[in-house]
């Protein structure tokens, strides 16, 4: 981290989510297909991963493939104590699959669903250490075209991913004129409060 503190955007969370996934949804789609009374490794891993601020189907996807669905915040940013600030974006999967039948294809998009629960709900930081929690928001299955739902179904699950630690509201005692070069280096500076945010109580003397 340099003397600006963390400088975060939301496309950290959405590389955290799906490195996450990538390592650890084929676990436990084995795991609910053995569950489920398939032989481990019945249920195909994904065969394509893509990050998107919004589901496109004007080209079919590939199946069974993942989609992070990253459409911004969930809500207002939060100012810590310290001066950090703490952010929750909303950030989606979307598992499309493709069956022999719509009875078939149904069941499978509720397998993948449910190994996605399992696999993010089961370490909720996702691996990275400024991720406080993960909270699971509910799940649909009516995404794709009524046409398309008797082969081809989505499993849409929503979720909130928590961050601390995304910028901080602190003045960086830097010199007043920057430096040419933008990439040189700043010195490590102690930070110093935000001086608009630093309010000072001030009490009249009464007149003696």
């Amino acid at each position: 981290m340099s003397v600006l503190g963390p400088i975060m955007d939301a496309s950290l969370p959405e590389q955290s989510l799906v490195n996450h996934l990538k390592d650890y949804l084929p676990i436990f789609l084995a795991a609910v297909d053995e569950e489920r009374g398939f032989t481990p490794g019945f249920t195909s891993p994904p065969k394509a991963w893509e990050i998107v601020s919004q589901l496109d189907f004007s080209s079919e996807p590939q199946y069974p493939s993942i989609f992070i669905v990253s459409p911004g915040a969930a809500e207002p940013p939060k100012r810590e104590g310290n001066g950090t600030i703490r952010m929750t974006w909303e950030m989606n999967v979307a598992a499309t699959v493709q069956g022999p039948d719509q009875a078939a294809t149904e069941k499978l998009a509720k397998r993948y669903a449910a190994a996605i629960l399992g696999a993010i709900m089961a370490k909720r930081s996702l691996g990275d250490p400024n991720v406080r929690g993960t909270d699971y928001m509910g799940d649909s299955y009516d995404d794709l075209p009524m046409g398309e739902k008797r082969t081809k179904q989505i499993a849409f699950l929503r979720f909130q991913i928590e961050y601390d630690h995304v910028a901080r509201s602190l003045m960086v005692n830097i010199p007043n004129d920057p430096p040419d070069d933008p990439t040189t280096p700043l010195p490590d500076y102690p930070t110093l409060p935000d001086i608009d945010h630093v309010f000072v109580d001030v009490v009249e003397k009464e007149d003696q």
